[in-house]
């Protein structure tokens, strides 16, 4: 791989990472009642944010597959997420 895909595959792998922290957390977060201080109307764009989250996240990995065939040397949840797409 050109030393200019390796370094785009890793912001990409950082960025894939981050994101899948925060859309954990915030699906973690909609699992429970809803607080009393969220309104319904803020609910429901959470979930929308989640779900764009995740769409998101999708991209980001299929961007890491198209430059690279091989499962990158990266932290589990990426290879963990690619091993789930061979598997499709």
């Amino acid at each position: 791989m050109l030393k200019q895909t390796e370094e785009l595959v890793k912001s990409l792998v950082k960025e894939f990472n981050e994101t899948k922290e925060k859309r954990e957390k915030l699906d973690a977060f909609l699992k429970k009642p809803k607080p009393e201080k969220i309104s319904e109307q803020e609910w429901l764009v959470l979930h929308d944010q989640l779900d764009a989250m995740q769409d998101y996240e999708d991209c980001l990995l299929t961007r890491i597959l198209i430059h690279t065939k091989e499962i990158p040397a990266v932290e589990q949840p990426v290879a963990a997420s690619m091993a789930e797409l061979d598997s499709e």
